[in-house]
């Protein structure tokens, strides 16, 4: 309805303005409506472009009060490394006289003014002469004198309401001067003496300032001014930081600003992206979002292009920036393997029209857009695999060929090879017999996991489970490939669908993300959130980015206003996981109490759990609004307008707590204390914790925050029961969450700290391959460059290396179940065995290599929760692989939550079994083991009846007679060993005896996984277990672990032997 309405305003407001002096008429509405303070009101000059001009005026009013001397302030300014605070005084100064001369002389002749910018910065960017200070102060002046004088329609129109009101006042005032004129003669001739005898003396002195005062006075005293796009004291100085102005270099240097959200930060990058452009640099923008990236570059493209600096400024996500970089080196990587492997077999090597996306000789700067964002597992501590497609009708109807004899449970690689299919693939792609072999065992490895992945079809795409929502960016290779081909023989998927995905996959090698910004010249970044970065992250900054400048930025709106007792329990609770609901709704009852309801902004850690919030809600659910990122755009910006109206209640996931801006239309709201902000859940980083804080008290005004979290959330930062009875009594709250949050963090950040050093040598491999196809010749070339011999050996190998099947001819001599507690508490487990899984590979395929044996082993892993998880997250499998890539996959989607309290290994256990049975039933049980890791004991029948019973179990696919001891003889009859590991004491016991009652040859162990040797034991506890069973158990296997610990030696060795038991 809304979206009619405002259709209906625009149409409305369009036909005032086509009127004569319409454009006067929409500037007398605006300033109406802001003087009515009617939230309604309000709310329409914030949607409407036609009142942009209104909402300008106002931003620029507002700001204006904050002043040089203001962030200057020793006490409440900013404060950074290596401030010169004199310089920035002094430069500043400069900045404003020149900026407001250009402007007011500009605004004659606007276009002409606008030309004249462009041709004076590229004036200055090429003298000489010009000190540096000097030139990027220019430079600076010219970009922001462009961006004011190219948006002047607010001021015209301003200006051409003034004038209306001179001419009605003109009339007015005429009649009075001839009564006047008589009586001022009088007086003329007594005055005119004593003047002139002032005039000399006074000249020489007045001159000197008149022309510095008449621009200040002239700006100050026209309000139309106010109308025009204009920079803030805040923006100028953080552009001064970041291009070094204070300095004696006056050159950019690694350096990070911190500047709050909603004060400009898109201005500061595109200004200092362009001045850095015109001087020879190429800028590679940042950001997190790609709508935010786009939206932002396309705010400024009118400066890039004109100032001709467009193709050396690029906006990109993360991952786009990486693929840029990369494909600097030899164009498109993608396109470069796939052209080299359709290159005719009679002819030389080509990369087709592949390119270099940018100009080599520039340095490159990368300009970073909230840096806490780049340190999150999507980015730092993860890799950028790119995969290019070889696709062709004989490749599609070899995988036709392949899914039609899936039948076939002996379909083996050298059948394939007889089938005229085969045969005419490798016709095709006649020098490139060894990539299509590959391809085909991981093929007939895939057609027997393909079916174990959840998945879900929305939009002719296939989605896999990730966490709480679903995912079509994650793909398991082949057997997402069968997966489509599954889902079109059910009339799911589209033909035309499933034929996008007939394709070869060629792997291209793995880039660390975390190497990306060492590949820059200089390093730059603009975030909302400096000062809450951990220790951790500020030293990786420091120490292996070379960011040795840092700048905290006040706030252009003064002092933050934000509301919340950390310490005292109405601002933080902490209540029981069936109480948590209720506790949220009394919360949110008692914060709209005031003199007009305040609108509240509820935050919750995953849109399950939002969802799970509302459809429980018996209470303001009439009036409650829901932000997800499933709402359409135009929806989200609707609800997010209406979120501060007096009494809204809105429920947003946590992504909204960043970049979202929550603008308060009624002064009412802001008097009753502004908007509150409840989040519902404890934040693993203290930076996304600021950004939510920060949807409230924006901008000068009020606001409050408040914690309403449970038990059962805490428990993954090893908060217990006890610790929270304790805040509860000593009325200490914050303090306690905090520096257990800051434990957590570090320790689950340096798993990710150890995977990018785990991933060093593939990247440096991979960074090679991209130099090597540097020498392949364009298409266009012809065949008349000759390709170096090491450079075609260089490609080949890597394609080679990189492509081998980790699937075997052999017969499956090995598979291993390692079955994890994933609840809460275990988080960091979790992402320690994501990180070390392509270890343990590497190092039992080492091993085996080096004896001569098969390695045809499989790994599965699974995880169990407790009975308050719901019925897809008790048990959560991953596919029987040997294919390493696929279980990290897997483990990225899996995070710890629900349990408190026993766990229900049980589950686990009985998932061992029924795995086991389906080996039986095709004679393949030839080596099973089960390796179990948790930190609590299985339940109690007790235990487990009251949790089926709460938590409503009793029609589910889950047995009611399941119990460990059961399913555990079940396994010790089938003579399936158990290898226990314990995290905690409190399981030692249990774990100890599920040890003894298992298949001959359990092992029981500790393992210390919150210490920084925890990753090695555990690749070490995995790997030995493997290699124990495709040796034979036995003699064969002890002598093999041996063997491994001398080639592979861990740090936790010793004790890890001295503390095993051995059934």
């Amino acid at each position: 309805m809304k979206i009619e309405v405002d259709k209906s305003i625009d149409t409305i407001l369009k036909a005032i303005k086509e009127e004569n002096k319409g454009n006067q008429r929409i500037v007398n509405i605006g300033l109406l409506l802001n003087a009515s303070q009617d939230p309604m009101a309000l709310m329409i000059v914030a949607d409407h472009k036609a009142f942009e001009g209104s909402q300008l005026q106002l931003f620029n009013k507002k700001v204006a009060q904050f002043s040089i001397k203001d962030v200057l302030n020793t006490r409440d300014g900013m404060s950074g490394d290596k401030l010169q605070r004199h310089i920035i005084a002094d430069q500043y100064s400069l900045f404003e006289k020149e900026y407001r001369a250009l402007v007011m002389d500009g605004l004659i002749k606007y276009e002409e003014a606008c030309y004249e910018c462009v041709s004076a910065a590229k004036r200055i960017a090429k003298d000489k002469d010009l000190s540096q200070l000097d030139r990027n102060r220019q430079l600076i002046v010219q970009l922001f004198v462009y961006w004011t004088l190219s948006n002047t329609e607010h001021y015209t129109d301003a200006c051409e309401e003034g004038d209306e009101n001179d001419d009605d006042n003109k009339a007015a005032s005429n009649e009075n001067d001839d009564d006047n004129k008589a009586a001022s003669n009088e007086n003329d001739d007594d005055n005119k003496a004593a003047s002139n005898e002032n005039d000399d003396d006074n000249k020489a002195a007045s001159n000197d300032d008149d022309d510095d005062d008449s621009v200040n006075n002239d700006w100050e005293e026209d309000e139309h001014l106010l109308y025009l796009k204009q920079p803030h004291v805040g923006q100028i100085i953080a552009i001064f930081r970041l291009l070094g102005l204070d300095l004696q270099s006056s050159t950019p240097s690694n350096h990070f600003v911190q500047i709050l959200t909603g004060e400009g930060k898109s201005v500061i990058m595109a200004i200092v992206a362009s001045v850095l452009a015109l001087q020879g640099y190429s800028v590679d923008c940042a950001c997190y979002s790609e709508y935010l990236s786009k939206r932002d570059y396309d705010s400024f493209s009118t400066i890039f292009n004109a100032f001709g600096v467009k193709d050396h400024i690029y906006y990109n996500t993360f991952t786009q920036l990486c693929e840029r970089q990369l494909n600097a080196f030899a164009g498109d990587i993608r396109e470069a393997v796939e052209a080299i492997i359709n290159s005719p077999p009679d002819q030389l090597w080509n990369k087709g029209a592949a390119s270099h996306s940018r100009n080599r000789s520039r340095k490159k700067v990368i300009l970073i857009d909230e840096v806490d964002v780049f340190f999150n597992k999507e980015f730092y501590g993860n890799s950028y695999r790119p995969l290019a497609k070889l696709e062709s009708d004989e490749v599609a109807t070899l995988i036709d060929f392949i899914w039609s004899n899936r039948i076939n449970q002996t379909l083996r690689l050298s059948q394939i090879k007889k089938s005229q299919e085969y045969i005419n693939c490798v016709a095709r792609y006649p020098n490139w017999e060894f990539l299509i072999d590959e391809s085909i065992k991981s093929m007939i490895g895939a057609l027997k996991t393909y079916e174990t992945y959840e998945v879900k079809i929305i939009g002719d795409r296939i989605g896999y489970k990730d966490q709480d929502k679903y995912s079509f960016d994650i793909s398991y290779g082949y057997q997402t490939t069968f997966a489509y081909y599954k889902a079109n023989a059910e009339g799911r998927i589209s033909d035309n669908s499933l034929q996008s995905k007939k394709h070869l996959l060629i792997d291209c090698g793995a880039f660390s993300f975390a190497y990306i910004p060492k590949l820059y010249h200089v390093l730059l970044g603009v975030t909302g959130t400096l000062a809450t970065l951990s220790q951790v992250q500020k030293d990786i900054l420091e120490k292996e980015y070379k960011v040795k400048m840092n700048t905290i930025m006040p706030s252009v709106y003064g002092k933050n206003k934000l509301a919340f007792a950390q310490d005292n329990k109405l601002d933080v609770q902490i209540d029981g996981d069936n109480a948590h609901f209720a506790a949220i709704t009394n919360e949110i009852n008692t914060r709209q109490k005031a003199t007009i309801p305040r609108p509240i902004l509820v935050f919750f850690e995953t849109t399950a759990s939002l969802e799970k919030f509302y459809k429980s809600m018996t209470r303001f659910k009439n009036k409650t609004l829901i932000v997800t990122e499933e709402v359409t755009a135009v929806n989200k910006e609707n609800i997010i307008r209406q979120a501060t109206s007096p009494g809204s209640i809105t429920l947003l996931s946590k992504e909204f707590g960043r970049g979202t801006d929550f603008i308060i239309y009624d002064d009412r709201v802001n008097d009753a204390g502004g908007v509150h902000v409840i989040q519902t859940f404890l934040s693993e980083e203290l930076s996304e914790e600021t950004q939510i804080k920060g949807r409230a008290a924006r901008q000068g005004c009020n606001g409050s925050y408040s914690m309403v979290l449970s038990e059962l959330h805490l428990e993954k930062f090893h908060i217990t029961l006890k610790d929270i009875d304790r805040m509860k009594s000593t009325n200490c709250f914050y303090d306690v969450l905090n520096k257990q949050r800051c434990i957590f963090f570090d320790d689950k950040y340096q798993s990710n700290i150890e995977y990018v050093s785990d991933i060093a040598k593939d990247h440096e491999i991979a960074i090679n391959f991209l130099k090597n196809l540097f020498y392949i010749p364009l298409a266009s070339d012809n065949g008349q460059t000759a390709i170096p011999t090491d450079v075609m050996d260089g490609v080949l190998e890597f394609l080679k290396d990189r492509n081998l099947s980790f699937h075997t001819e052999e017969e499956t001599m090995s598979r291993t179940l390692v079955l994890m507690d994933a609840t809460g508490s275990m988080a960091t487990m979790i992402t320690k065995t994501k990180n070390t899984v392509k270890r343990v590979f590497t190092e039992t395929k080492a091993m085996l290599d080096q004896h001569g044996l098969s390695s045809s082993f499989e790994v599965q892993f699974a995880v169990y929760r407790n009975y308050n998880a719901p019925p897809d997250k008790i048990l959560q499998y991953s596919g029987w692989e040997n294919n390493p890539e696929n279980l990290f996959q897997f483990m990225d989607t899996i995070s710890a939550s629900y349990g408190l309290g026993n766990e229900a290994i049980e589950v686990g256990l009985w998932h061992a079994n029924n795995e086991f049975e389906k080996m039986s039933s095709t004679k393949d049980d030839k080596f099973y083991q089960v390796v179990l890791i948790g930190d609590m004991p299985p339940n109690t029948k007790e235990g487990i009846l009251r949790g089926r019973t709460r938590y409503g179990w009793d029609n589910t696919y889950l047995s009611k007679d399941l119990f460990y001891e059961s399913e555990l003889q079940k396994l010790r009859f089938s003579e399936v060993p158990v290898h226990t590991f314990h995290v905690k004491e409190d399981a030692a016991l249990s774990f100890g005896a599920i040890s003894k009652h298992s298949g001959p040859g359990s092992v029981c162990s500790p393992l210390d996984i919150e210490t920084s040797a925890g990753a090695e034991q555990l690749t070490g506890l995995l790997t030995e277990r493997i290699l124990n069973d495709v040796a034979g158990r036995g003699n064969k296997g002890k002598e093999m672990i041996d063997e491994y610990r001398k080639r592979f030696p861990k740090g936790y060795t010793k004790v890890s032997q001295a503390s095993a038991s051995v059934n």
